[in-house]
């Protein structure tokens, strides 16, 4: 029985394929330097439970003295959910307990935006909106929310936001003024142009 079986069966092609991908390229860095091969950024491997993919990267990491960390499939995806509450969630919180929800959710926005940009994975671009600019963006606000929040809920500070808290009760108003250039008249001194078209009668 045992007389069957060759290295084909153990994968023994694969093993020097994946050697030859990771282990190498970190172990030798200079004699790929030297040939001018850029080495493979990354290594997939799929198959059915109980193939040996996990066996294999763990012995990979273990041959570069890399950290080896072990993620699902399913673990990916609840990631979102640790910082997606529903609103009545997020209404009975603490203030310590919303503040780290938010700053927490503001920063991970943060370090991936950056991250996604400077790694040339997907450049920071306003006109395109990408996925690394929208990141950043949103990472920003969530922290400037944060800090408004401190200021305002735990702080009590709120003669600083007056002006905003009349523009969002009056907001209909602030558009029609905008609109109709009464803003305009207000900077100009209660005149368009010219001080002959006064607004005052």
């Amino acid at each position: 029985m045992y007389g069957l079986l060759t290295w084909t069966h153990v994968q023994l092609q694969q093993i020097q394929e994946l050697v030859e991908a990771i282990v190498l390229p970190m172990t030798h860095k200079e004699r790929f330097q030297k040939l001018g091969i850029r080495p493979p950024k990354g290594v997939l491997l799929y198959g059915p439970p109980g193939t040996g993919k996990t066996l294999m990267a763990r012995a990979c990491a273990a041959q570069t003295n890399a950290t080896f960390l072990k993620l699902a499939g399913p673990q990916l995806v609840q990631i979102p959910l640790l910082f997606l509450r529903l609103p009545e969630d997020i209404h009975h919180m603490s203030h310590a307990s919303r503040l780290r929800h938010w700053v927490v959710m503001g920063l991970a926005l943060l370090v991936l935006g950056i991250t996604l940009h400077f790694t040339d994975a997907i450049p920071l671009n306003k006109q395109l909106y990408t996925f690394s600019y929208v990141s950043v963006t949103s990472g920003a606000a969530a922290l400037v929310f944060s800090a408004f929040y401190v200021l305002v809920d735990i702080g009590n500070v709120k003669f600083m936001f007056l002006p905003l808290e009349w523009i969002g009760m009056n907001a209909m108003l602030v558009y029609v003024m905008a609109a109709e250039g009464i803003f305009a008249a207000f900077i100009n001194g209660w005149y368009y142009d010219d001080p002959h078209n006064t607004l005052v009668v």
